[in-house]
């Protein structure tokens, strides 16, 4: 068995690797620079990413959730118990532990994060659009975060498994920077470009009622 401390230091190794990979990637995705705009300002910039940050996240803002409310669900659950399991990780690199009676809520929520990760990605097989539209990565991406969760959860129930909880998170950290993963960054960077470009057009925030997808 490898000793926890090789299994910690690979864990930041990792963690400065990924985060060094996708420093740069960022960087090159920005080297163009904004396009200058033309046209007078209808609008504040700032006003635009607060909202594409704030209630453009929500359900009643994006159209693709309102008809999918399920899979929004899901997304969202999906998504906390990825970052629990990462915490958790984190914990167990500096030597950390979390209080024993936590170890039950912990577990239901990786039981339905893994719930909500295997049921998309049976959606993703399931569904002909979906499945004529997903590459190789689609399906990697998912059962590598499907794997960081399940060592979460055996990891909240028996400490035992903290070494399977460490070895995920270095693989889950290797591999985002070479697939979908990486949209842990460029999501934010998406939405910034988002928000300031409609908010200086004025189109958001929308008036109440509206909607964007």
């Amino acid at each position: 068995m490898v000793p926890m401390t090789a299994l910690r230091l690979l864990a930041v190794v990792a963690f400065v690797l990924a985060a060094v990979s996708l420093a740069r990637q960022a960087r090159a995705a920005l080297a163009f620079g904004p396009r200058r705009a033309e046209a007078p300002a209808r609008g504040a910039a700032w006003r635009g990413v607060l909202y594409a940050f704030g209630p453009g996240l929500s359900p009643w803002a994006k159209e693709s959730a309102r008809a999918h409310p399920l899979v929004y669900v899901a997304g969202l659950t999906y998504h906390v118990g990825v970052f629990t399991a990462l915490g958790l990780a984190a914990c167990a690199i500096v030597g950390m532990r979390w209080p024993g009676r936590l170890g039950p809520a912990l577990a239901v929520v990786f039981v339905l994060a893994l719930a909500a990760g295997l049921g998309l990605l049976a959606r993703r097989v399931r569904v002909p659009a979906l499945r004529a539209i997903s590459s190789p990565d689609d399906y990697a991406s998912n059962l590598f975060v499907s794997a960081l969760v399940t060592s979460g959860l055996l990891s909240a129930l028996a400490g035992a498994y903290m070494p399977s909880l460490l070895l995920t998170a270095t693989a889950v950290l290797a591999y985002a920077p070479l697939g979908k993963i990486r949209h842990c960054v460029f999501f934010f960077l998406a939405r910034v470009g988002f928000g300031r470009l409609l908010g200086r057009r004025g189109v958001l925030p929308h008036p109440a009622g509206g909607g964007t997808s």
